[in-house]
C-alpha cells in the first residue's frame, strides 16, 4: 500500500490549490457575463488561427533547438523531438511540480534509444536555462521602455538573479565536466559507500547533456532559435489582443507576456489554471488600463491557445506513443 505522504507533488498541490482558487477568484470576481459574451462575439478568428500557428511553430522551434543541443550526443530527428516536447507539455498539464519535463525525457528515450535518458534530462536543464536567458532579455527590454509596478519589477529582479546563477552553473559544468563527475563520484562514495550505484552510473550521462553548449558556433545557432521562440510567443499573445480588438502596442503585449511567465513560475496546480488568468487580468487592467471584461476574455483565450490546446495535442502524441509501445511489447 502506498502511503499518502509519498504522493508525488503532494506539498505543491497543498500550496498550489489555494493559489489556483485565489487566482480564479481574483481574475473572475468582477466579470459581466453579457459583456464577456459580447467580447467573444466580436472575435476576429483569423488572428486566433494565427495565434494557434504561433503556438505550434514555437514548439517546432524548440524541437530544432533541442536537436542542436543534442548534436554532440547523436542525430535525433526534429519530428521525434517535437513529439517528445508535445508529450512533455501534456505531462505538465496534469502532473504537479513540472514533472512533465521528466515525462518529456522518458518519451525521448523511448523514441530515440541511442541517447540515454539521463543525457536528455541534462539537455532539458540546459534548454530551460536558455529560456530564462530569453525571458530576461524580454524583461530588460520592457523595463527599459516602460515603467513597471513594484511587484513586477521585483519579479524581474528574481528572474535576473536566477538566470545569472543558472548560466554560471551551466558554463562551469561545460568547462569542467570531467572534474565535476569525479568530484561527485568521490563525495557520493564517501557518504553512501557502495549504495545506490545506479545514480553514479547515470550521472556522467546527465553531465554530458548539460555540457552540450561548449561550442561557440552551436551557442550562436541555439541563441537564434531561442530568439525566434520568444518572438513567436510574443506574436501569439499579440495575435490574441488583435482578435479581441484591444488597442495595445507590441511592447505592452511584452508586459503581459512577462507578467504571465513570471506568475506561472509560482508553484500552482498543473496547467497554471488561475494564476495565469490573474496575472493577465492584473497586467491588462492595472498597468494598461483596459476593462475587466476585455482582460478576462484575453486571459481565457490566451490560456486556451498557449496552454490548453497544446496540452490536448500533447495528449494525442502521448496516446500514440503508448499504443506503439504496447504493440512492440506484444511482439
Amino acid at each position: 500500500m502506498i502511503r499518502d505522504a509519498h504522493f508525488p507533488g503532494k506539498w505543491q498541490l497543498a500550496f498550489g490549490l489555494p493559489v489556483c482558487f485565489a487566482g480564479m477568484y481574483f481574475a473572475f470576481r468582477d466579470w459581466d457575463t453579457g459583456e464577456l459574451i459580447s467580447q467573444f462575439d466580436r472575435l476576429q478568428y483569423i488572428w486566433i488561427f494565427l495565434s494557434i500557428a504561433f503556438a505550434f511553430l514555437s514548439i517546432w522551434i524548440r524541437a530544432l533547438r533541442w536537436k542542436k543541443i543534442l548534436q554532440p550526443l547523436g542525430s535525433p530527428t526534429t519530428w521525434r523531438l517535437f513529439q517528445s516536447t508535445m508529450i512533455g507539455y501534456f505531462g505538465n498539464g496534469f502532473l504537479p511540480a513540472r514533472l512533465g519535463e521528466v515525462l518529456k525525457c522518458v518519451a525521448a528515450g523511448k523514441l530515440i534509444p541511442d541517447i540515454p535518458v539521463s543525457s536528455f534530462v541534462g539537455s532539458v536543464i540546459a534548454e530551460r536555462t536558455l529560456d530564462l536567458v530569453g525571458l530576461s532579455v524580454i524583461a530588460l527590454t520592457v523595463i527599459f521602455l516602460n515603467p513597471l509596478p513594484a511587484w513586477l519589477s521585483s519579479g524581474v529582479a528574481v528572474l535576473l538573479i536566477l538566470t545569472g546563477s543558472s548560466t554560471v552553473l551551466l558554463v562551469v559544468v561545460a568547462r569542467y565536466q570531467i572534474f565535476m563527475a569525479r568530484m561527485f563520484d568521490g563525495v557520493w562514495q564517501l557518504i553512501f559507500k557502495n549504495k545506490a550505484n545506479a545514480v553514479l552510473a547515470v550521472f556522467p550521462g546527465f553531465l554530458s547533456g548539460l555540457a552540450t553548449l561548449e561550442s561557440r558556433a552551436r551557442i550562436i545557432t541555439i541563441s537564434f532559435h531561442t530568439t525566434i521562440y520568444w518572438c513567436m510567443q510574443w506574436g501569439l499573445m499579440h495575435s490574441v489582443a488583435l482578435a479581441l480588438h484591444l488597442e495595445i502596442t507590441w511592447m505592452q503585449t511584452g508586459i503581459v507576456l512577462l507578467a504571465t511567465m513570471l506568475a506561472t513560475s509560482i508553484p500552482s496546480v498543473p496547467a497554471n489554471v488561475g494564476i495565469f488568468h490573474a496575472a493577465a487580468v492584473v497586467a491588462l487592467t492595472s498597468i494598461l488600463d483596459l476593462t475587466t471584461d476585455s482582460a478576462i476574455a484575453y486571459a481565457i483565450i490566451s490560456h486556451g491557445v498557449r496552454v490548453m490546446l497544446v496540452i490536448s495535442a500533447g495528449a494525442v502524441f502521448a496516446a500514440v506513443l503508448l499504443i506503439h509501445q504496447k504493440n512492440l511489447s506484444r511482439h
